[in-house]
Order: C-alpha cells, then sequence, then structure tokens
C-alpha cells in the first residue's frame, strides 16, 4: 500500500500544475513499470526494497601517464567516498575520463560519472531499465555550466559568457552551493542539477562582470553591428539599381519586358529595400542612446555586477535585474590569475559535483538523497591545489549537515507519467502540494480525459479489466486526426484503484496510455492516451487523389512539436499530376497529416512550379518553415545566375525567398546546396563553392560551408583555415536547434593542428568558440584510419537539437574496441566528454554483418536530445531482415527495428522532434487498410509511430 499512497499524491500534484501537453507526456521512459502497477500495487516498494551494487565501468584515459597518476588518486578517494553508498532501485555504474591540458587551458581536465541504472517491474519480476537520467558527475578543473578558460564570445550578443545557474552561495570556505537548476532528463521529462563548487577559499575561477563593463562593451558591439546594418542595407539598396542597368542590357530591344520588369520587380523591390533601411537603422540608434542613458547612471549602480535580461520593448536592448529570473543571465569572462601555475596541470584547482535528478520519481530522489548523504564537501574541498588527497574521510557524514541550510530549487515541474509512482522527500525540499479531486457526493466519479486518433477508426478502451468505452473520433473535410473527450460510464468509487488500457484498436495501429491509471479521485479527470498508424502513407496529395510512390518521392524531413509532434512533413517528388506537378523536374511538397492538406512549395510568385530541380528540404522544429535547394530560376525574382541555389518557404505567407545571396544582396557564382534550417527556424547552413557569400576568401579551397542569419541576413563561413583565414572546405553540415553548434565534413588537414590520418573528418563549429573541434576521433582519443573508403568520401552528419550529440558512419576499423566486420557503421559522438559509441552493433555488443547506413556516408537521424538514432541498414543481425530501418537508443545502447519486410528498397530515414515519428520511404505498401494496401503498390514515404514521445494532436 505504500507505493499506491506515494502515487496518488504524485497524480494529484500532476493535476494541480498541469499546464501544457508536452508536461503531461514528459515522462514516458518507464511505460513498462507503468502497466505493471496496475497487477502489483507493491511495485515501487519492491523496487525500492532492491538493493543494488556500486560497479565499475570503463575509463577513457586520454592524457600523460604522470598526470594519469595524479588524477587517479582523486578519482579513487572519490570512489572511496561512497564505499558506504547502499543502492535502492538502482544499479550505479563508476566511470571516469581522464586527458590532458587542451587548448587555452592551463590545468588537465578529468571527470567521474556515477549513472544510476533503474530497476522497474515486469509482473513479479524486477528488470534493469538501463535509463542514464539520474546521476553524480565529477568535474575537475572544469564547471560544464560556464566556459573557464575561453575569453572568445560574440559581438552580436552580450560580449560576455554567462554562468548559467546563476548566483552560488558560499557555504563553506572554499564550497559553494547553487540553487538547484532546471534541466531536461530526455523523453520530454523535466528534471534538475543539484551543484556544488569547489574552488580555493573565497575564490571563483571566473570573474563578474561589472555593468559598467557589459554597457561600455555592449555600445562597441553594437556600434559595429550598426555599421554593419548600415552597410547591408545600402547594399541592398543599390542591388536594385545594379539589378536595373543589368536588364536595360537584357530587355535593350523589348520595351514591353523592361516596363514589367520595372512594375513587377524594381520599383516594389526597391521602395521595400528603402523602407526597412530607416527602421533597422532606427532601431539601433534608438538602443545606442538607451547605452548612454544606463551609463549615466550613479557610480555605485555601475559597478554592481551584471545581470541582465532582453528587454520587451527593444529587442537590441538589455535591462538589469537585481536577482535570477526566467531568461536572466549572469554575465562573467575568464579569471585567468585563479590558476597556480607552479602547480602539475593534474593538481585539481576546481571541482564541480552535480548530481541529475527527476524530484517525481522515487528511485531518482532517494539516490539524490544517499549519494548526497555521501559527500563530504570538506574534505572535497581539501583536493584543491593538492598533488594528492588526505586519506581520512572522518567527517564525510558529519560535514553534510550544511545541505539543510541551502534553499532548494525553484518549483518542480510535475511529471504525468503513471509509471511513476510516488512523489519524493528529499532532504532539503517540500514534497509537491496536493490537491484531491472532488465529486458532488464525494464518494464516486467518472474516469474521463482525452483520446487522440485517427478520425472515423474506432478505439475501445476499458478500465479494470473491463467497463468499455467505444470511441470514434469525429471525421470531416481536412480533418485526418483528432483528439476526443473520453468520459466512461460506469463511475468507480472513492480510493478504488483503476487502470485504463487500450482494449481493441485496429491491427494496422499502435497505441499508448501516457496517463491512466491511479486511485480515486486522485487523476480521474485526466486521463491522457494516443492511436496512430503503425505505417501512415505520408506521399498523397490532398484528398488522396494521387499517389506518390518510393520511386518517385525522396529525402523527407519531419517538424511539429509542443503538442504537433511529426504532424508535418516536406518531401520531394516528381509524380506527375500530383498537386498540380507536371512530373518534369522533382519538386518540393509539405503535408500537414492532421488536415490533410499537402501543397507544392516549389512554385513561383504568380503559382507555377519551379522550372528546374529541387532537392534536400529541411523544416524547422515547428514545421512551419522549409529550406531547399534548387536549379529553378523562377522562384523569386533576379535569379539569372544559372546555379544552384538555397531557398526558403514560410507556411505563414506561403512565400519563398532566397537565402544563398552574396554580400551585396545578390546571387550567388556558383552553387549553393545540402541546406539545413536550425529547429528554431532562424539559421540556415548550406555548401556553396561561391566567392560571394561572405567577406572571408574562399582561398584554395573547392567548396565551405556558409551560416546564414535568416533574421539579420548576415552569412559568414565557417570552414575557415585558421592560419591562412580562407575557406578550408567543407560540406554536408547540420545545425543545432539555436544554431549556436554545427557540424560538417571536411578532407582538409589545416582546420584544428594535429591533423595527420590525411582523411576526411567530422568537425564541429560552435558560436562562442574562435576556432573548430575534430570529434570524429576514436574512443580513445586517437585519429581514425581509413577503413574502406576513400580519404575524400564527403559524409553528412547529424547533430542533434540540443547540439551534445553527433552521428556519422564510417567504415573505419578503430572507432571503437572490436569492430570487426569491415562494414560501415553509424558512431554517436558525445561532443562534451568526446564519449564514442557505436549504434550499429547487435544488442549483445556483436559488429553488424551489413552496412549502416546502405549509402556511404548518408545521414542518419536524430532526435533533438540525441536519445534515438534512425538508420537503414544492409545487416541481418540488428533484430531485421536486410534494407530495414532501425531505431538505437544511445542512453540504453539498445535497438529495435522500425521496419521488418523482404525483398524491398528503404530510403533515408527523418525522426521527429522526441522520437514519436520515424518518417523513411519503403518500396512496398505498409500502410495496410482493412487489409488492403492503401496507396500504389510501389510504396511511397511513410510515417512510423514510435509511442516514444507525444502524438500528433496531444495538447493540452
Amino acid at each position: 500500500m505504500g507505493a499506491i499512497l506515494r502515487m496518488v499524491k504524485f497524480l494529484i500534484s500532476s493535476i494541480n500544475n498541469i499546464h501544457t501537453m508536452k508536461k503531461i507526456l514528459s515522462t514516458l521512459f518507464v511505460i513498462t513499470c507503468f502497466f505493471a502497477a496496475a497487477q502489483d500495487d507493491d511495485c515501487m516498494d519492491r523496487i525500492m526494497a532492491k538493493q543494488g551494487q556500486l560497479t565499475k565501468a570503463s575509463e577513457t584515459v586520454r592524457s600523460t601517464a604522470a598526470e594519469f597518476a595524479i588524477q587517479k588518486k582523486f578519482s579513487t578517494a572519490f570512489y572511496n567516498m561512497l564505499s558506504d553508498y547502499q543502492p535502492r532501485g538502482v544499479e550505479p555504474r563508476w566511470s571516469g575520463g581522464f586527458s590532458s591540458p587542451q587548448l587555452k587551458r592551463p590545468v588537465a581536465h578529468a571527470t567521474n560519472a556515477l549513472y544510476a541504472l533503474k530497476y522497474h517491474c515486469e509482473g513479479s519480476k524486477l528488470a534493469l531499465d538501463h535509463e542514464t537520467n539520474t546521476s553524480l558527475k565529477i568535474e575537475y578543473n572544469n564547471f560544464s555550466f560556464t566556459e573557464l578558460y575561453d575569453t572568445t564570445t560574440d559581438y552580436q550578443l552580450t560580449g560576455y559568457l554567462s554562468l548559467q545557474p546563476g548566483l552560488p552561495e558560499e557555504i563553506k570556505p572554499g564550497v559553494w552551493k547553487f540553487k538547484d537548476m532546471w534541466t531536461g532528463l530526455g523523453f520530454g521529462i523535466e528534471g534538475f542539477h543539484r551543484i556544488w563548487l569547489f574552488t580555493y577559499p573565497g575564490q571563483v575561477p571566473w570573474s563578474y562582470v561589472t555593468r559598467r563593463e557589459f554597457l561600455v562593451k555592449r555600445k562597441r558591439n553594437l556600434q559595429r553591428q550598426y555599421a554593419d546594418a548600415k552597410k547591408q542595407t545600402q547594399e541592398a539598396i543599390d542591388y536594385w539599381d545594379k539589378f536595373k542597368k543589368e536588364k536595360e542590357k537584357e530587355y535593350a530591344n523589348d520595351a514591353v519586358k523592361m516596363a514589367n520588369f520595372m512594375s513587377g520587380y524594381y520599383n516594389p523591390g526597391l521602395a521595400e529595400a528603402k523602407a526597412k533601411q530607416p527602421k533597422i537603422l532606427g532601431q539601433y540608434e534608438a538602443s545606442l542612446e538607451r547605452l548612454d542613458e544606463q551609463l549615466a547612471a550613479p557610480a555605485e549602480e555601475l559597478e554592481k555586477k551584471a545581470i541582465v535580461i532582453r528587454s520587451q520593448k527593444n529587442a537590441l536592448d538589455y535591462d538589469f535585474t537585481d536577482k535570477m529570473e526566467p531568461f536572466a543571465e549572469v554575465l562573467t569572462k575568464p579569471n585567468p590569475s585563479y590558476f597556480k601555475r607552479d602547480l602539475s596541470s593534474a593538481v585539481p584547482q576546481v571541482i564541480t559535483a552535480f548530481i541529475t535528478y527527476d524530484p517525481k520519481d522515487l528511485r531518482s530522489s532517494s539516490f539524490l538523497d544517499d549519494i548526497e548523504k555521501q559527500l563530504d564537501l570538506t574534505y572535497i574541498q581539501s583536493f584543491i591545489g593538492k598533488t594528492a588527497p588526505s586519506t581520512s574521510t572522518e567527517n564525510k557524514v558529519a560535514q553534510n549537515s550544511t545541505s539543510t541550510n541551502n534553499t532548494n530549487p525553484v518549483s518542480t515541474t510535475p511529471s504525468t507519467n503513471n509509471s511513476i509512482k510516488t512523489v519524493a522527500k528529499n532532504s532539503t525540499s517540500k514534497p509537491i502540494p496536493t490537491t484531491a479531486v472532488q465529486t458532488s457526493s464525494g464518494k464516486t466519479v467518472f474516469l474521463s480525459g482525452t483520446l487522440s486518433a485517427p478520425a472515423g477508426v474506432p478505439i475501445t478502451l476499458s478500465y479494470n479489466g473491463g467497463n468499455d468505452l467505444t470511441i470514434t473520433p469525429p471525421k470531416g473535410a481536412n480533418n485526418l486526426y483528432n483528439t476526443s473527450p473520453i468520459k466512461f460510464t460506469k463511475p468507480i468509487k472513492e480510493n478504488e484503484a483503476y487502470n485504463v488500457t487500450l482494449k481493441k484498436i485496429a491491427s494496422n495501429m499502435t497505441g499508448v496510455v501516457y496517463k491512466g491509471n491511479g486511485k480515486a479521485p486522485d487523476g480521474t479527470d485526466n486521463i491522457k492516451t494516443a492511436v496512430d498508424y503503425k505505417y501512415e502513407l505520408v506521399t498523397r496529395s490532398t484528398g488522396d487523389k494521387t499517389f506518390s510512390t518510393f520511386y518517385e518521392s525522396f529525402t523527407p524531413a519531419v517538424g511539429g512539436y509542443n503538442g504537433e509532434e511529426g504532424r508535418y512533413v516536406v518531401f520531394v517528388s516528381h509524380t506527375k499530376d500530383f498537386e498540380g506537378g507536371n512530373g518534369k523536374f522533382r519538386q518540393v511538397y509539405w503535408r500537414d497529416r492532421n488536415t490533410g492538406i499537402t501543397k507544392m512549395i516549389s512554385v513561383s510568385p504568380t503559382g507555377e512550379q519551379g522550372n528546374g530541380n529541387c532537392a534536400e528540404p529541411s523544416i524547422s522544429a515547428d514545421g512551419k518553415t522549409v529550406v531547399f535547394e534548387s536549379s529553378a530560376n523562377n522562384l523569386v525574382a533576379g535569379d539569372n545566375n544559372n546555379f544552384k541555389d538555397v531557398f526558403l518557404w514560410r507556411a505563414a505567407t506561403n512565400t519563398i525567398e532566397l537565402i544563398s545571396k552574396s554580400t551585396t544582396g545578390g546571387a550567388a557564382d556558383a552553387d549553393c546546396f545540402d541546406a539545413c534550417i536550425s529547429g528554431n527556424g532562424a539559421f540556415v547552413v548550406f555548401t556553396s563553392s561561391a566567392t560571394n557569400l561572405s567577406t572571408t576568401p574562399k582561398g584554395k579551397s573547392v567548396a565551405n560551408v556558409f551560416l546564414r542569419d535568416v533574421i539579420t541576413g548576415k552569412t559568414e563561413m565557417i570552414s575557415v583555415d585558421p592560419v591562412q583565414k580562407a575557406g578550408g572546405n567543407g560540406y554536408k553540415a547540420s545545425i543545432s536547434f539555436d544554431g549556436s553548434r554545427i557540424s560538417f565534413c571536411s578532407p582538409s588537414n589545416t582546420l584544428v593542428a594535429n591533423d595527420n590520418n590525411g582523411l576526411w573528418d567530422i568537425f564541429l563549429w560552435q558560436k562562442e568558440k574562435s576556432s573548430l573541434k575534430r570529434i570524429s576521433m576514436t574512443h580513445d582519443g586517437k585519429e581514425r584510419n581509413g577503413g574502406g573508403e576513400s580519404a575524400s568520401r564527403q559524409v553528412s552528419s547529424a547533430i542533434s537539437g540540443n547540439g551534445r550529440y553527433v552521428a556519422f558512419a564510417t567504415t573505419a576499423s578503430n572507432m571503437v574496441p572490436n569492430d570487426n566486420n569491415n562494414f560501415q557503421d553509424v558512431f554517436v559522438v558525445d561532443v562534451e566528454t568526446g564519449k564514442v559509441s557505436v549504434a550499429s552493433f547487435t544488442n549483445d555488443g556483436q559488429p553488424s554483418n551489413g552496412d549502416s547506413p546502405i549509402s556511404q556516408g548518408d545521414r542518419v537521424a536524430i532526435s533533438h536530445d540525441g536519445t534515438w538514432i534512425a538508420f537503414p541498414t544492409k545487416a541481418t543481425n540488428l533484430g531485421a531482415q536486410s534494407s530495414n530501418i532501425i531505431l538505437y537508443n544511445t542512453q540504453t545502447g539498445k535497438s529495435q527495428a522500425v521496419t521488418d519486410t523482404r525483398g524491398s528498397y528503404v530510403g533515408r530515414p527523418a525522426i521527429s522532434y522526441s522520437g514519436s515519428y520515424i518518417i523513411f520511404g519503403k518500396s512496398e505498401p505498409l500502410d495496410q487498410r482493412s487489409g488492403v494496401a492503401f496507396g500504389e503498390s510501389g510504396g511511397g514515404i511513410f510515417a512510423h509511430f514510435t509511442g516514444k514521445g507525444p502524438c500528433r494532436d496531444c495538447k493540452e
């Protein structure tokens, strides 16, 4: 009964705090336990009674022998500190990574991590989840939440670094505590970091920026931006006169065409450019005036710490605040004088310990409590500046009494996954408040909530093994998928346990109950469930008049999140009579899967289809902005360069704009291709061999990677040779959600130091960094070998939306141990830690027996948080037959088949934000309805519902 009581509190608190469906769907990762709890009310009690065992996992050593000898002493001391830890409901794994000093760092970085793998119920037995969103991490000479060494900043923003967790409090000499910091845990789950910093007493390894420093630098940077804006807006105006002169020559003997050009393009274009200039410059001028006003403040105000927040009045302005609030930034800069240079680089001079936890999961919160008791804060601080730790840990437990003097975070956002049964209480947090759902009689209640499902298809729900309820979501024009209310007709008694299940759905569908069990009256009015097609045909016209087969449709991309997960799909097709296409050229199509509307978007301002091939569409996270490449010259006015260009389409206006513009606003002087848009729709990265896209010279390079700021219109080259200050070659880039990180491929050996393998590599560009980072390194930090591929192969990498993980494929045999299959494999790199994992091995760790992905260097799909990787494979030992799609979980190291059909072809997949939908092409008709193939016999592009996250209409 103890587990049930805790579960009741959790469900009540969820009802009391729900604001968005994103939060309702936030914790799907232990869905097995959710169903098991209905059959065993004591599930959580049995889990917490399970005593795990602390074990050691692998270590990655990249430091010298002398450095490692010192680092290992502190790692061992930390491990010994945990000797009294008795795991409850989890299996903790201890691992480590040790490095030598890196660029700009006076000290060597090392990390230890303790990952808590959780148990869940499977009937009467307990099984291990292999989830790793609960952990303790110890960083030596590093602080993940701000940069300690690099002074590089972007003059477009604040000009300084930001201390993410806010201001710490020194609770003991050299021991600093932060307020718990919100973090995403994957699968949409929201959790926290509890953070301690250990330093020399009274010192921190950064310096705080004063308001005066910020304002002076901000004014200097804004003046630079103002000069850029003045130049760019004037160039945009001058472009039209240059364009006019070109047309005067071209239409010298055709007055009608010249008149049409003047009235249809030149006059409105010039007017728009002239109108924009004063608006843009006026914004900068107003902001510069505001800066002068702020600099006139009293001296004591200007010497305060700079905690800034974007102004609501002018996006270029920053306001000051004296407290931490949403979106506030504590500005810092490196403090080189903090580090003592006469010590060995391996001596810890700053240590971070942080516990990542979910306060609504008893296993996770118990881990927090237990580990916090093991941390002897004073003893850890004694490591600072020493070549070896002392052997005494007598005060280990006693010193933790300080934790009760610290405020624990911020409000905790409730999770709504019923597989979590309890509201955890930790040593310093109050339990989440509870408010029971009341009924008129106080004795009975009706179960109610929502069902999201395909329209017109009956779905039968039940609870407690009976009490069936059949719902048929209404069907109508432009209404293929929607949400219907649930209300069971038979009431249940107060304190009666309930468990809602999907009793009957069509054989071609699959479903998940996100929220559906508890004890009345708690949670009874918030049942949440979703059903969708296992494989829904996407390449179909509005009204299903025409279908595009696998052989006629290509390269899908998927958008939609925050309640519209996977709703929008964009793809290329050359099917004749498909939404107006004549089949002569490949066109780009955008489909709203909920309304059933499909539209060609590669059209001219007058509605004509593109007069050249279009390819490689990429879509923003909300599904409302698309970029693609095309050789058509009629999509925008003035496209007369006879090269491929990159275009951007907006759903809101149904308009297209040219992205691959020259520095003067004209067209590129060479092909532009392989475009990728950031999740927020504000940035586009693409490849080009053009010379006029940025002020950085092309040099001897063949092609380069460029980043376009859609809002400011600025384009910069990012594949820059740091020595020559010119193009260094780059291809096939991928960009993070906010545009701050980009991965790309290059055969060059001059982009970073010590690139001696003579092969292509994957590089990482980071907005706040002055140099590129090579990330296609082996598991032990060495250069990879060539495997069976050419040195100049162009490989498509895929970066996760959060910028943490990069996935790519190679035949190299030394990326991970025991890779002896001589096939192409998929590798995933954690760019923060350098950890390399392989996604295309079997679940028991054996190499696959075929290429993954199938095409050489092809791009794989990765979810926003990097949890899910999807790829096609020729292997037959990954859980499916050859030429099928595999879905790999980077957290558990396990994979599953998305398709398992024989003798057909498969295309490159795309994956939705949370991994709920996999979009891919297959040459057979997977969408079976009433036993009959829907669409054409040649297959097409399909959407597969995984149930790993929210559905396409899962709004609150």
